[in-house]
């Protein structure tokens, strides 16, 4: 899924409404959070979800910490053994494209290196919902585009992928998925499916 607008349109606001209205949807909150309380939670909050992968604009990297210590980081509040979290993280890397770079410290990489660090630690998860905030931002046209090619490789995978972004140029219309997009504050949807 993919929402669109203008700046200062809320695109932030829908990322938020879409991770309370889908983690409503697949009962995946805590059983002493309760659905009237969903509209309380900050988009931090929800993000720390452990069945949700965030894909943040400011990256929320630690500089000084390698790329597979910033991915392993990202397990830390998982019921995971460190045999099981090791394994993810490196999946998660291998699958990004940056088991070259696995023990560099993240202040070495580019800014498209540092936005897949932060798709690997997502992904790593195992999440139901990755929820990509501007996941073109800062970044040229061709980092741009395997950027979002990265990202729709894992919907296949019973996962739901929500990107929202204002650089609609770069979205392949064609592609399946729900479309929503706001003017003025209004929003309209399209879904595209596969046979279209």
């Amino acid at each position: 899924q993919r929402a669109r607008g203008h700046g200062g349109q809320g695109a932030r606001h829908v990322v938020e409404e879409e991770a309370r209205a889908l983690l409503e949807a697949r009962a995946l909150l805590a059983p002493r959070v309760a659905a009237g309380e969903l509209e309380h939670l900050a988009v931090a909050h929800v993000l720390r979800h452990p069945r949700l992968g965030g894909v943040l604009q400011d990256f929320r990297l630690l500089e000084g910490r390698t790329v597979y210590e910033n991915v392993m980081l990202g397990l830390r509040f998982l019921d995971l053994d460190y045999q099981a979290m090791k394994a993810q993280a490196m999946e998660s890397i291998i699958r990004v494209g940056l088991e070259p770079k696995i023990h560099q410290p993240i202040s070495s990489l580019s800014w498209g290196e540092c936005q897949r660090v932060t798709i690997a630690r997502a992904v790593a998860r195992k999440p139901v919902l990755i929820i990509a905030d501007e996941p073109t931002g800062n970044l040229d046209r061709e980092n741009a585009l395997k950027i979002l090619q990265l990202l729709r490789t894992f919907k296949s995978e019973k996962t739901t992928v929500v990107i929202t972004t204002h650089a609609t140029h770069l979205i392949d219309f064609q592609q399946p998925g729900l479309y929503l997009s706001m003017s003025s504050g209004v929003f309209s949807s399209e879904r595209r499916d596969a046979h279209v």
